[in-house]
């Protein structure tokens, strides 16, 4: 991800803008003051019949055998498909899709004494510069004893061994008669706000079509944005500090136990 080339007319449209609205600007996450939610970095692999179900930070996601038939998602996710196969000895691989495109790839393995598993996450066709960077998380196991498969378990993720397959994202804000629009830097994704109205709206890139957005301003320096799909809703607020450097935008989602699950990202103003 590359800042803009004009950088200079850009700050100073930045330092403008400021005035008027804390948001607008560009910011990019710093990974290393990111806080992650404890559960959100629980995966869980479960025997299912004659398959598996694979859960994350307490959402069931997929399940089924490791035959390669494409099938639907569980919950949350009922909209997009699944393709899962058996990839070795130790581990299996998957293929969501959403709207009819192949969105990420999953490689799962386990090590060979069981302790430990890695989750090689590809993003598929998403990005505009055609890049597909794949992030490698390594887990601990917590629970399971790895049969009929050794991938079988509750597993942790310990977020020191993270290999991140691309930089931090960057996001570009601007506002214009008090509509905030949100721009990924790295896909055609755009999001628009109108937080008089609360409405949102999504395009460009490949979103999910069966979800529910709102908005509503929480002060001069905050907003919120709920995000509702399958029944479930997620939060984001955001969050400029007072001396304007800082965003924070905190996620928080429920989990199937009821329990909130929360990860706070810190975006720096570029």
């Amino acid at each position: 991800m590359k800042p803009f080339s004009a950088v200079a007319t850009v700050l100073a449209f930045v330092g403008i803008a400021y005035a008027e609205s804390p948001f607008v600007g560009t910011w990019k996450m710093n990974r290393d003051k990111t806080q992650f939610d404890a559960k959100s970095g629980i995966l869980k692999i479960e025997a299912d019949g004659q398959g598996i179900r694979y859960s994350s930070a307490g959402t069931a996601v997929y399940g089924g055998p490791l035959d390669g038939t494409e099938r639907p998602g569980l919950g949350t996710y009922a909209k997009d498909t699944f393709v899962l196969k058996k990839n070795g000895d130790r581990g299996y691989e998957t293929v969501q899709s959403r709207n009819g495109k192949n969105t990420v790839r999953e490689v799962i393995e386990a090590s060979p004494d069981g302790k430990t598993l890695t989750s090689s996450f590809t993003q598929l066709g998403q990005r505009k510069d055609g890049k597909q960077p794949t992030t490698v998380n390594t887990y601990k196991r917590t629970g399971g004893d790895g049969k009929p498969h050794a991938f079988l378990g509750t597993w942790e993720r310990d977020q020191k061994l993270t290999k991140w397959g691309d930089e931090p994202p960057t996001m570009v804000l601007t506002e214009s008669g008090g509509i905030l629009t949100i721009n990924n830097t790295t896909t055609d994704l755009k999001t628009t706000i109108d937080l008089a109205k609360g409405a949102v709206a999504v395009t460009g890139g490949n979103p999910a079509t069966d979800v529910t957005r709102t908005a509503k301003k929480i002060d001069d320096r905050s907003f919120e944005m709920s995000t509702t799909r399958g029944g479930r809703t997620q939060t984001s607020v955001y969050r400029v500090a007072a001396d304007g450097k800082t965003m924070m935008l905190k996620f928080t989602s429920i989990g199937e136990d009821g329990k909130p699950v929360t990860t706070t990202n810190v975006f720096e103003r570029q």
